[in-house]
């Protein structure tokens, strides 16, 4: 197997027979800005993000941009653009300096025979497919402030009942919902003002779950 000198795969393979097996990954060293791949643009590999972490911004015709994602290390990208023979939707941009191996669709067929590897690519793409579930869940609602309640109730069922919970970012949580962080920190602080909720820090305390419920209902 071709690998970087550095850069176990053991996360991503298992180690059975792995040396027997001729999967090529070409290796790539990206600097802070650099675009990889461009919006509409065919994508031709999937690429695991080994070092650092990747932007997913879109630009629009009217020069506005809008950051719908993220790549951090230990994630791959691109396998079901990959098999539909289909285009970036945006462009991906090294948010600081990076390193990805990228995997031809041949090599990636290849690597299907490895278990823990097909596991993991599965894994990743069930991931993503109850992300956009969720986020179009949350964009059903019309106001903002159902928006940010619900995508707060959706991290309180993940935690397993905490009420204390970790939030991305205003900036971040405005580009996942295609607003703008003033909006975004309005409907905030009308959950804050009516006592349903406190934050400070990204950190979220539930004051009362039944009344953030009764925002969305």
């Amino acid at each position: 197997m071709k690998i970087a000198e550095n850069f176990s795969l053991e996360n991503f393979f298992d180690n059975k027979n792995l040396e027997d097996k001729k999967i090529y990954f070409k290796k790539k060293r990206l600097v802070k800005g650099e675009i990889i791949y461009n919006q509409g643009e065919k994508c031709t590999v999937l690429t695991i993000m080994v070092k650092g972490k990747l932007d997913i911004v879109k630009y629009f015709s009217s020069g506005k941009e809008q950051k719908i994602g993220t790549v951090n290390e230990g994630e791959m990208f691109g396998g079901v653009l990959l098999f539909n023979e289909d285009l970036y939707p945006a462009n991906i941009i090294a948010e600081e300096n990076c390193e990805i191996y990228e995997l031809s669709k041949e090599q990636l067929l290849i690597s299907f025979e490895n278990k823990q590897f097909l596991v993991n690519f599965l894994k990743e793409m069930s991931k993503k497919m109850v992300n956009l579930s969720n986020l179009i869940e949350i964009l059903s609602y019309s106001k903002m402030v159902e928006r940010v309640a619900k995508y707060i109730l959706m991290i309180y069922e993940k935690s397993n009942g905490g009420k204390i919970i970790k939030i991305k970012t205003k900036t971040e949580i405005a580009r996942a919902l295609g607003s703008s962080r003033e909006v975004v920190s309005r409907a905030f602080k009308k959950l804050k003002d009516e006592k349903i909720i406190k934050e400070e820090n990204s950190v979220i305390e539930i004051l009362s779950l039944e009344k953030l419920e009764e925002v969305i209902l």
